[in-house]
Parts: structure tokens; C-alpha cells; sequence
């Protein structure tokens, strides 16, 4: 049985497949969250609520996220991101003690439950493995695991 759109409106599937894709969606609301005040906050209950994400507002993003499975993403405010990132599910990127926060390059990806913290520099195309804590700098091009850092 064919449905009959009343307004005949035709909408390509292709569209309707990307404004459905999760990724996009977490980082237009996550865009908008990190602005703050009244609308920012209104984004920031839309992640928590919808992707368990959190953002608060203040992060610098050069260019993109990606984040292919935006759930459990915690970003802090004084996060920097200097270019597109891979952000996996259940990444934390926040300050430590001191209230610094560190400094993502381009082209870094990080990998799902890896906790980076403190006012460090993570160089252009790190690789941060899973579940790893990183509270020291990392060399562009570096990749940390937890067998060698």
C-alpha cells in the first residue's frame, strides 16, 4: 500500500538517513550546549537526556567532532580542539586539580572510556587507546595503550 504525503513534499531518503544519524545530531546539539546561557542549557539537558552525554559550556573547537557512538561523552569547559577529533562512547576530557584542561590536536582519536585530564598538549594525530588515563603530554603521531604508558 502506497502513503500519501499530503503536503507533496518529497523528501530523499538519503537526507532523511542523515538527519537521523546520532553523530550529527549529538554534535549540533553539542555545538550549541557549549555556547551556554538559556538555549545552552537547554542543549546540554537535550545530551544529557538523550545521548547521557555531557558538555558544559566553554569548550574551543576549531573545526569537527566526530563521534561515531555519542553516548556517555563528558567534555569540560576549557577543553581545546584544534582540529577535526574522534570522539568514541564514554570519553572524559576534563581538568584535573588545578583546573587545567588539555589541549587536543588534529586528527587525534580517542578511543571508548579514555580519561584525558590536565593542562597537557596531545599532539596532531595521537591515538589514545581505550580505557586509558592520560594526564602527560603525547607527542604528535603518538599512540598510548595501557601496555606502554
Amino acid at each position: 500500500m502506497k502513503t500519501i504525503n499530503p503536503s507533496g513534499f518529497k523528501v530523499n531518503p538519503k537526507v532523511l538517513a542523515l538527519l537521523a544519524n546520532p553523530s550529527l545530531q549529538f554534535t549540533f546539539v553539542m555545538r550549541i550546549a557549549r555556547g551556554g546561557g538559556l538555549i545552552g542549557k537547554f542543549a546540554r539537558s537535550v545530551l544529557l537526556s538523550s545521548f547521557s552525554s555531557d558538555v558544559t559550556p566553554g569548550p574551543l573547537f576549531s573545526h569537527g567532532i566526530y563521534a561515531p557512538h555519542p553516548i556517555g561523552i563528558v567534555i569540560g569547559q576549557g577543553a581545546v580542539f584544534e582540529g577535526v577529533i574522534s570522539i568514541y562512547q564514554g570519553v572524559t576530557i576534563g581538568s584535573d586539580k588545578r583546573g587545567a584542561y588539555p589541549t587536543l590536536g588534529p586528527g587525534c582519536k580517542l578511543f571508548p572510556h579514555c580519561i584525558v585530564v590536565g593542562g597537557i598538549i596531545v599532539g596532531a594525530g595521537c591515538t589514545i587507546g581505550a580505557g586509558v588515563f592520560v594526564d602527560r603530554c603525547v607527542e604528535s603521531g603518538g599512540v598510548v595503550r595501557r601496555a606502554n604508558y
